[in-house]
């Protein structure tokens, strides 16, 4: 299902392939959302401003994350432009050890930090407990989290985006029914789709590794490309360390948000995390197509074809 950027119509290409994108960026969201509704339904408000006030800070140290794999995203697209797949293995299996590296040292991260963070913000001495129990949960499922979103991105970089929204689909529907299971048969609560969330990020994660499997004429981890070369790694840091940055200093706003509504009752959080997923449905046109240019451009620049990045910018736009 690898789509070629580099011919044809700039904007029949990307509208084609950021349409799955969309629909998967869709589904993604659908975790947090089913979330919120299905603990709100059986546990009530107090359990919806736990989620919310754990949000921002699992926001934050994800966008850090997430700007490694977005580097990753972009190396891989400009060396598939320019069909070298030899450097391909080298820099997918250098991205893999890196991003998991940075996947678990988050996780750990995240759950030493949970408690003081949560307190520092203010939250609620009521929800403090639930909302501690979803961080840590939701933190030790973080690297199925980064795993997923790495093999998506490379997927998604030599223009492949319907595998990915297969798989985020399995794993949507695989959350609502847990999420049913955990906490309207178990009466886990906050745990219960925190637990949801993790184990179906983990399915997602597992699916897209055996895709990649197959592919093994572009993405090989043998031991002679299973390495961490210095060289890679700063390419992918340079390119997505500034996305990483920016989406770091939007989480961080959210914190100071979460931060005011904190001061005044729990009722106010809950509000405000239903409020957020609905513009989190609202955002997504504009983050998809952003992405998705970030591939068009990024196959076009490694084939040297920088007149064919212009005019998909325009078209794009």
């Amino acid at each position: 299902m690898a789509r070629d950027f580099t011919t044809g119509s700039p904007m029949k290409t990307i509208f084609l392939f950021a349409m799955p994108m969309l629909i998967g960026n869709i589904f993604q969201q659908l975790y947090s959302t089913v979330d919120t509704i299905i603990v709100g339904n059986y546990e009530g408000a107090h359990a919806i401003a736990a989620v919310s006030a754990s949000t921002a800070l699992q926001f934050l140290l994800v966008s850090i994350a997430m700007g490694f794999t977005s580097g990753m995203s972009v190396v891989i697209s400009q060396v598939y432009g320019a069909r070298d797949y030899e450097r391909m293995k080298r820099v997918f299996a250098t991205g893999f050890i890196f991003v998991t590296m940075v996947a678990f040292a988050m996780a750990i991260i995240g759950s030493i930090i949970t408690k003081p963070v949560l307190i520092l913000l203010g939250t609620d001495a009521s929800i403090l407990p639930n909302s501690i129990t979803y961080l840590r949960i939701m933190f030790m499922g973080m690297p199925f989290q980064f795993v997923y979103n790495m093999y998506a991105s490379v997927l998604r970089a030599i223009g492949d985006s319907k595998t990915p929204l297969y798989f985020l689909i399995v794993a949507a529907l695989t959350n609502i029914a847990l999420d049913i299971v955990f906490v309207a048969n178990f009466g886990m609560g906050v745990a219960g789709v925190a637990l949801a969330t993790a184990i179906a990020q983990g399915i997602s994660a597992v699916l897209c590794y055996l895709k990649l499997r197959t592919m093994s004429d572009i993405f090989d981890m043998r031991v002679k490309y299973v390495k961490l070369r210095k060289e890679v790694a700063t390419r992918i840091l340079t390119l997505g360390l500034p996305s990483g940055i920016t989406q770091a200093i939007m989480a961080t706003a959210g914190m100071v948000v979460l931060n005011l509504t904190n001061t005044m009752g729990k009722t106010v959080v809950a509000c405000n995390v239903i409020v957020m997923r609905v513009d989190g449905f609202a955002m997504m046109p504009n983050f998809t197509f952003g992405q998705a240019m970030s591939v068009y451009t990024g196959q076009n620049v490694g084939a040297g074809k920088l007149d064919r990045v212009s005019k998909g910018t325009k078209q794009g736009a």
